[in-house]
C-alpha cells in the first residue's frame, strides 16, 4: 500500500503541460509460502500463481481505481 500511496502523492509532469497529471495504481498480489515458491518451475503451478495474481488484480480494479488487493494462495 506504501508503493500505491507514493505514486498516488507523486506530481507526474508532461513535456509542455501547464499542470501535473494525476495517477493512480491498482495492485493485485498473491501470497504464497516461500518454500512453495523455491520449488516453483514454469508449469501448471506457475500458471495457476499468475492466475490468481490476474484475478486479484481484476478485483482491485473492480473496487475503483488507487486500490490494492490481496488473495492467499490456494493450496
Amino acid at each position: 500500500d506504501r508503493l500505491r500511496k507514493e505514486i498516488n502523492a507523486t506530481p507526474f509532469w508532461i513535456q509542455g503541460a501547464h499542470r501535473a497529471i494525476p495517477v493512480t495504481i491498482s495492485i493485485g498480489l498473491v501470497v504464497a509460502q516461500a518454500r512453495d515458491l523455491l520449488s516453483l518451475t514454469p508449469g501448471p503451478a506457475a500458471e495457476q500463481l499468475l492466475d490468481q495474481a490476474d484475478r486479484a488484480l481484476y478485483a482491485a480494479k473492480g473496487s475503483g481505481r488507487n486500490n490494492v488487493r490481496l488473495l492467499q494462495a490456494a493450496a
